[in-house]
């Protein structure tokens, strides 16, 4: 990855990821701010990002546009005729997973995991028809936190601007 010539504008760090968000809510751009040698896997729009590095935080998020991500977070696509890839971001959301995946981590300051011990985690699969089901279930989930999300900070703002109205 060359971030001079790059077409890409974005980049995403461990820190741009939030435990349980599939959603990307910050991110780095390329050419304002330093991005060391690790940046040098790319994702598009579409594809996980899974954060290997202390895998109890559960960091898995779902790129809404192009970008570039270091060597430890891992870039994931479902084989489409397995595993549908709406219901990849939540299968490694669940508890399941991140056991799997915390007990395979190694190191105890910086607890890592490698692709390998991820890809030997074993679960049932239910047809493509009732796992694409289930993603949609899921992602009305999503969509009713986002909109309580958004009212949360709509009324945090409000109260916020009486306490200066009025307090000063």
């Amino acid at each position: 990855f060359e971030a001079d010539t790059s077409p890409l504008e974005r980049f995403v760090a461990g820190e741009h990821m939030q435990t349980d968000d599939l959603k990307i809510r910050k991110w780095g751009k390329i050419g304002k701010e330093y991005i060391g040698a690790a940046f040098r896997s790319s994702f598009k729009k579409g594809q996980i990002l899974y954060g290997s590095r202390r895998t109890y935080l559960r960091k898995v998020a779902l790129a809404d546009f192009d970008g570039v991500c270091a060597h430890t977070t891992f870039v994931l696509e479902a084989k489409e005729d397995k595993l549908s890839q709406m219901i990849l971001p939540y299968l490694m959301h669940s508890e399941t997973f991140t056991q799997h995946s915390v007990n395979h981590s190694k190191g105890s300051m910086n607890p890592y995991i490698n692709w390998k011990d991820i890809a030997s985690f074993e679960f049932s699969i239910p047809s493509i028809i009732l796992q694409e089901k289930a993603a949609k279930i899921f992602q009305q989930f999503d969509k009713a936190m986002e909109q309580t999300r958004q009212h949360y900070e709509s009324l945090r703002s409000f109260k916020r601007g009486l306490l200066t109205e009025w307090l000063g």
